[in-house]
This record gives C-alpha cells, structure tokens and sequence, in this order.
C-alpha cells in the first residue's frame, strides 16, 4: 500500500523509473540531433497507456505513466531531427523467460495467456529491433504492448 513505503522508497522509484529515464534522454539527444537521426525506447508495463490504478504498485505505476506523457511529448518535439520516440510495455514475463527464446519456450503451455504460450525476452527484443528500423521512422510516440493479449493489472485478456 502506498501508505506503507517510506520516503526513500518513493524518491528511488520515481528516480529510477522517470528522472533517470529523462536525464539520459537529455544527455543522448544532442548527438542525435547532430546526426540527424536517432531511437529511443521508453520501457513500460503493459497497458501503461491507460493509467488504470494498480494495487501495491501505486509509485511504480506512477513513474511510468508519467513516462507514457512525457514520450509522446518528447516524440512531438524530436520528429522533425529524425528522432523517434516510443515505448515498449511488456506484459506479465516471469522469471527465465525474460531470459528465453521464443523457440524455447513454444511447447510450454501457460494457461493465463491467450496466446497459450509464456512471453519471452525475445518478444520483446524483437519489437524493439523492429522500432529501431531505419524504416520505422514513421512510428514515433506510440506505446507497443507486448503482452500476448494478457492484462496483468487486470488478470484479463486485453
């Protein structure tokens, strides 16, 4: 609960999840402005875009929703340097599996996911490859939810 995490916990979250995010996007655009091209990739949760309330997560959740306006909104301002701006939000990937490839993973069954397998880390490397495609430039402050149809903050199909 929100009211149980001490003010160190919230700085560090907020921090980690918002503040560093913008901080390293403000040191790496100059060079990619001299260049003229350049991707970044927020990293979310699945269905960040929402901005629904998620129990015991009240910091975290916050972070990244923030995040989710301030990608669109730096999208907006970098389009025209030929930089692009998005946010992959992975859904529920537990344990090994972030490790995992889609081939290792294609005969485990998970009965939570419409997609009736477990996602991996390569589902999700696989979609950032894709925003990071010099062909992918027309994609910019978009939100990629990566979650083989599962809600976890619901423990719906999405």
């Amino acid at each position: 609960m929100f009211a149980d995490y001490d003010k160190a916990d919230i700085t560090g979250l907020v921090n980690g999840n918002l503040l560093g995010v913008m901080l390293l996007d403000h040191r790496l655009l100059p060079g990619m402005r001299r260049r003229g091209w350049g991707r970044i990739i927020h990293y979310g949760f699945g269905h960040a875009g929402e901005s629904r309330a998620w129990p015991h997560r009240a910091v975290y959740a916050a972070a990244k929703t923030a995040l989710v306006s301030f990608t669109k909104t730096l999208a907006v301002e970098e389009a025209a340097q030929g930089i692009t701006v998005n946010m992959i939000c992975p859904g529920d990937i537990r344990g090994a599996n972030k490790e995992r490839s889609i081939d290792d993973v294609l005969a485990l069954a998970d009965q939570e996911s419409p997609r009736g397998r477990p996602g991996t880390g390569e589902d999700v490397a696989r979609a950032i490859a894709f925003l990071c495609d010099p062909k992918s430039d027309f994609i910019t402050g978009n939100l990629l939810d990566v979650t083989g149809g599962f809600d976890p903050i619901k423990n719906t199909i999405s």
